[in-house]
C-alpha cells in the first residue's frame, strides 16, 4: 500500500511529523492506519493544520488528479525520500516525489512532481522522468532514458539508454525496452512489444 510506504519513508527519512491521514473512505474516519489517524476527507484539506503534504496513492491518474487539484488551490508538497536511498550529484526532484528504500538517482537525473520512485529502482545518469510517473521496484532506467508524464514503469522492467517512453504508459513488469515507445500504450516483454493502446489521461 503507498501510504504504507510513504509513511515509513517519512519515519526513516527526514525529520517530518506527520499530522495525519486524509482519505474519500467515510468507514475511515476517525481510525488509524499504522498508528496514525485518518483526519477527514481530502476536500477537508485546508481545516487541517498543516505545513505541505504528499499523495499517497498509487493509481497514477487519480494521484495526479488530486495533486493537480490542491496544488491550484495552493496546496504545497513535500518530498519523502528514505534515508537508505541515494541521491548524486546534480540530482532535481520535483515536489510531491516518493523516494524508497535502495533507490538509486544518479549524476543529472531530473525527476518531475509526484512521481513514485519505487524499492530498489535505479534511475541512471541523465534520465527525465515525467510528473506523475511511477517506476516499480527493481526497475532499471538506463542512462539518458526518459520516462513520459504519468507512466507506470512495472516491476523489473528496464528501459535501455537513451529509449524514450511516452506519456501515460504501462510498461510490464519484467519487459525490456530497446526502442523508443509513443503514447498512451501497453507494452510487455522482451523485447518490449506494443500490444494495445491504454487511455490517455483526460485533461481538466
Amino acid at each position: 500500500m503507498v501510504a504504507g510506504y510513504l509513511l515509513e519513508n517519512i519515519r526513516q527519512g527526514q525529520p517530518l511529523q506527520l499530522a495525519g491521514f486524509l482519505d474519500d473512505n467515510p468507514s475511515l474516519m476517525g481510525r488509524h492506519f499504522l498508528g496514525t489517524p485518518v483526519l477527514g476527507t481530502i476536500s477537508d484539506w485546508r481545516a487541517v493544520e498543516h505545513d505541505a503534504a504528499i499523495v499517497a496513492i498509487g493509481e497514477n491518474r487519480v494521484r495526479a488528479r488530486i495533486f493537480d487539484d490542491l496544488a491550484r488551490r495552493g496546496e504545497r508538497f513535500v518530498n519523502a525520500v528514505h534515508p537508505a536511498a541515494v541521491l548524486g550529484p546534480e540530482v532535481t526532484l520535483g515536489c510531491g516525489v516518493a523516494v524508497g528504500a535502495g533507490v538509486v538517482v544518479s549524476l543529472g537525473a531530473v525527476v518531475g512532481d509526484n512521481v513514485i520512485l519505487s524499492t530498489n529502482c535505479t534511475v541512471g545518469h541523465h534520465v527525465q522522468v515525467g510528473s506523475h510517473a511511477h517506476i516499480g521496484p527493481g526497475a532499471v532506467l538506463a542512462g539518458r532514458a526518459a520516462v513520459g508524464e504519468g507512466t507506470l514503469v512495472g516491476a523489473g522492467a528496464a528501459v535501455n539508454p537513451g529509449c524514450h517512453v511516452g506519456r501515460w504508459c504501462v510498461i510490464g513488469a519484467g519487459a525490456v525496452v530497446t526502442e523508443s515507445i509513443p503514447d498512451g500504450v501497453l507494452a510487455v516483454g522482451v523485447p518490449a512489444q506494443v500490444v494495445r493502446q491504454v487511455e490517455l489521461k483526460a485533461e481538466v
